[in-house]
């Protein structure tokens, strides 16, 4: 075999392993990084985030969320990597969100499990922002009433009773964190309005009081598949694969 075929079959695995990847996605990131150096050698055909999104192989994930509908949304959307959640390892410390964004919220999140677990850690931050009420609730979206998500809808509304312009959006910070001080983000938001009352049940937080413009309807009857087609916390998690794929 050639010098250069054995680098190619060697190269991945050492760089996966670095980075706490397995399968494919150490693959497609190894010879991401093997194109840096030898440009000639791969020709693909495929956008590498397309690979990405649908192969990565993270062998197990801590997410850093004690939230079961966020836990419950990444597991749909990380099908075929193990994700462990802060309940299944027992852990209810409170972790201070002390930061002045959702980036800097997410960071400190995963960087606290990762640094606890030894393991590959992935933490979001997320919040409802509204134009009108200059971008509140934001960062306080979980802890806008004290009261819980049905109380955060209520002083929304109330908030909002003599507004018209309506128009919000969803928008989330993901970080995953790797035992070997690598960090990596990612971003998203999916816009809509508020609406005047909750329509539907579905989804979690703010859901039924978010028409959303790509699906044309309620998140809060929107199913998982559709919400996750378009939700800020799916783009966010896109926005990190392509992050990955250009390591």
């Amino acid at each position: 075999m050639s010098p250069r075929g054995t680098e190619k079959n060697q190269e991945p695995d050492k760089f996966g392993t670095a980075y706490g990847i397995t399968g494919k996605i150490a693959v497609c990131v190894a010879q991401c990084e093997l194109r840096k150096r030898h440009l000639s050698q791969f020709a693909f055909t495929i956008p590498f985030a397309y690979i990405i999104i649908i192969d990565m192989k993270l062998e197990k994930v801590i997410v850093a969320s004690s939230n079961a509908g966020k836990v419950k949304e990444i597991k749909e959307i990380f099908s075929g990597t193990e994700i462990v959640s802060l309940k299944d390892l027992g852990f209810n410390e409170e972790i201070p969100e002390t930061g002045g964004s959702f980036k800097e919220n997410a960071y400190i999140k995963a960087s606290t499990i990762c640094a606890k677990y030894r393991l590959p850690a992935l933490a979001d931050d997320s919040g409802l922002c509204v134009y009108s009420l200059d971008g509140a609730p934001g960062i306080y979206s979980a802890r806008f009433s004290g009261e819980g998500p049905a109380a955060n809808r209520a002083l929304l509304l109330k908030r909002m009773n003599d507004l018209t312009d309506r128009a919000a959006y969803f928008e989330c910070n993901v970080c995953l964190c790797f035992p070997d001080g690598k960090t990596l983000y990612g971003s998203g938001r999916t816009y809509g309005r508020i609406l005047y009352e909750e329509i539907g049940t579905n989804g979690f937080g703010y859901d039924p009081l978010f028409w959303s413009m790509d699906l044309k309807k309620s998140f809060g009857v929107a199913t998982d598949e559709e919400k996750n087609s378009v939700s800020h916390r799916a783009r966010a998690l896109q926005d990190l694969a392509d992050k990955l794929a250009r390591l």
